[in-house]
């Protein structure tokens, strides 16, 4: 449901404390994606195919990834007030938490994200809900999406330009995680078929010689197909579990709001511009969704 009006109060309930609280603890360490594993690997998947310039172009490759890891940490500690968006303030997170609610900040010490337990009042209608940010202030026109139990799923300007949204959605649609799967399933088959089906073809030639032609063209062309399910079944059985709900939950919000496009947007580029324009008001933290305005789509305004 969507419900749209003035917002005539914003609060937060029980906030953890500023950086210097003593509940502070590391975040928990990021889960490696089988992307990042299949990266490593590539050399000694790409020699084993017998492609030794690909093996030597991807080894030069995490050469000079590590070397621009070195330069940019090196860079990052002469920073001393970095902004909340630069690699410099995000490579050091720190986790509060408080009840229900948690935050997490950077180095400058500013919220970038959470559990933030929120109220907010539209047109006499309160609204309660865990949100992983807030942009919004009293008198914004707003559009909130309320789920089947009147809980507060999101907050959107009248533009659809700046949105918040609940802590568990994720940071893209589901149509972008379709999209890294396709991309993932396509070089996880061809490095697959690179190794297996020349080794395939050798038991073949050894077990049964070149006396069965049929047989050798069913398993050429089932040995790919087959790798290719394979595949397709971990990464979603096994590698897009966790993203799942979150990326459908995400791309339902954009669906209410009228923008299902955003689906397949990135919104780095967007916080990190934000920042420079300086769109981001003093009472902003949290996570905020900015973007581009619809083309040909009026609103109404907030004055």
């Amino acid at each position: 449901m969507l419900s749209k009006g003035r917002l005539a109060q914003c609060r937060f309930l029980g906030l953890p404390d500023s950086a210097e609280s003593p509940q502070s603890a590391p975040p928990k360490p990021r889960r490696r994606t089988f992307l990042g594993w299949l990266k490593a690997w590539a050399p000694i998947f790409a020699a084993l195919s017998g492609n030794g310039g690909v093996a030597v172009s991807a080894a030069w490759q995490d050469a000079y990834q590590s070397d621009e890891l070195v330069r940019l940490n090196r860079a990052a500690d002469k920073v001393k007030n970095p902004s909340t968006w630069s690699y410099a303030n995000l490579r050091e997170l720190q986790t509060h938490t408080s009840g229900d609610a948690f935050t997490i900040t950077g180095k400058n010490g500013k919220i970038i994200g959470g559990k933030l337990p929120v109220e907010v009042e539209i047109e006499g209608s309160t609204y309660r809900g865990f949100l992983g940010g807030q942009c919004f202030e009293a008198g914004d026109y707003v559009a909130a999406v309320i789920d089947g139990h009147n809980r507060l799923m999101a907050l959107s300007s009248a533009d659809r330009t700046s949105i918040v949204m609940d802590c568990t959605c994720h940071d893209t649609g589901f149509a972008a995680l379709v999209y890294d799967l396709w991309v993932a399933w396509k070089i996880m088959t061809l490095i697959l078929c690179a190794v297996a089906v020349p080794a395939y073809a050798l038991v073949m030639a050894i077990e049964f010689g070149f006396s069965h032609p049929l047989a050798w063209l069913a398993a050429l062309v089932a040995a790919p197909i087959g790798m290719g399910t394979l595949v397709a079944l971990i990464l979603v059985f096994r590698l897009s579990l966790l993203d799942f709900w979150p990326a459908l939950r995400t791309s339902s919000i954009f669906r209410t709001l009228g923008r299902p496009d955003l689906t397949k947007a990135e919104f780095d580029t967007g916080r990190e511009k934000a920042e420079q324009d300086g769109k981001i008001r003093p009472s902003t933290i949290g996570l905020v969704f900015y973007s581009q305005a619809p083309v040909g789509v009026r609103v109404q305004k907030d004055n």
